[in-house]
């Protein structure tokens, strides 16, 4: 999916840039680099949560506007799968009409449940609690999401041909468990 390859390609740029040791606010921070690239983080998140494509769009206005509201806030390895969870859980929360219980996006994200809760109030602290996106703002972040999947080529690169393609709409309209994905996962 272009939209995702587009978002991954820029936030692993960004992440795995110098910048400085300063962090704000240190609960995004893990004790180690996590084992999993961005992209098959995305796409874990993607596969359970069925969440729309507009979700990342806004997932990476939230994420950008972290970055530019406090400069001191550093995007680096060890915190933006947690940036990345935050900021999808709130943009998912903000534009679906379903979605999943924060038990079970911590326990997709690989964290605990009581942890998400300290990142989404963090990320809401970080945008100062403003959530909305006007209608030009999206569309601007969408066309350049577009300008850079076209950069890209067509969007179905090696690693893009093992996912499945992204639902706009979620297909289920129910919220579903921590057992019920669970159980999803080992099949």
């Amino acid at each position: 999916m272009c939209i995702r390859d587009s978002l991954i390609s820029t936030l692993g740029s960004i992440s795995s840039s110098p910048h400085t040791t300063e962090y704000l606010p240190i609960c995004f921070e893990a004790t180690r680099v996590p084992s999993i690239s961005i992209y098959n983080y995305l796409a874990r998140l993607h596969s359970y949560t069925e969440c729309s494509d507009s979700c990342y769009i806004l997932a990476f206005i939230y994420i950008d506007r972290v970055l530019q509201k406090n400069p001191s806030f550093s995007l680096n390895s060890k915190n933006v799968h947690r940036l990345i969870l935050a900021s999808m859980v709130a943009a998912i929360k903000y534009l679906d009409d379903t979605y999943l219980t924060n038990a079970l996006y911590a326990f997709l994200g690989g964290i605990s449940g009581a942890e998400l809760n300290r990142l989404e109030a963090a990320l809401l602290s970080l945008l100062r609690f403003d959530l909305y996106v006007s209608p030009q703002t999206f569309y601007q972040y969408a066309q350049e999401i577009a300008f850079t999947c076209a950069k890209l080529g067509d969007g179905r690169g090696e690693a893009e041909s093992k996912m499945k393609p992204i639902r706009a709409v979620p297909s289920t309209g129910s919220i579903r468990t921590v057992e019920s994905v669970g159980s999803m996962m080992e099949a």
